[in-house]
């Protein structure tokens, strides 16, 4: 066998040995809030963005905060406790909807974000009930910074 052939038929099963070499890329613990945010495309599912419509990246604010800290399987999930921070039709469920603890209060204040209980709920001093998350610490002060950017482009 000549070398050009055996480098012909070798390259193959190197590149299959380089792939399990480099073993497999994971999976996605949660799925449908990946593909609903259009996951798949390369980019990144992060921060504030101008539509606000649920199903979009801006329904799902810097890198996931809402969904990881706030609509967990023990705070702000379907049946759990209101609001429903759950990803599917979030920004609708809270836009201007008013408060459980002051119905004078907006969940997601669109005329003026900066009261919006959403954003001061995880303040120093909430207006109502206790700081929010109430589980891993209360958020970085960039955490809390982008909440209220997104909640401005809502």
């Amino acid at each position: 066998m000549s070398s050009d052939r055996t480098s012909l038929l070798l390259a193959p099963l190197a590149a299959l040995v380089l792939l399990g070499a480099t073993g497999c890329p994971g999976s996605l613990e949660n799925k449908d809030d990946f593909l609903a945010a259009g996951g798949g495309g390369g980019g990144v599912v992060a921060g504030p963005s101008s539509s606000g419509q649920g199903g979009s990246a801006a329904d799902d604010p810097c890198n996931g905060l809402i969904t990881e800290r706030c609509a967990t399987s023990t705070c702000h999930a379907p049946g759990v406790t209101a609001p429903d921070l759950s990803y599917e039709g979030r920004v609708e469920r809270i836009r201007d909807q008013p408060a459980r603890c002051n119905e004078e209060l907006l969940l997601v204040n669109t005329a003026s974000p900066e009261e919006s209980l959403m954003y001061t709920k995880c303040t120093d001093a909430p207006p109502c009930g206790s700081r929010m998350p109430l589980t891993d610490g209360p958020l970085e002060d960039e955490e809390i910074a982008c909440l209220l950017a997104w909640i401005e482009t809502l």
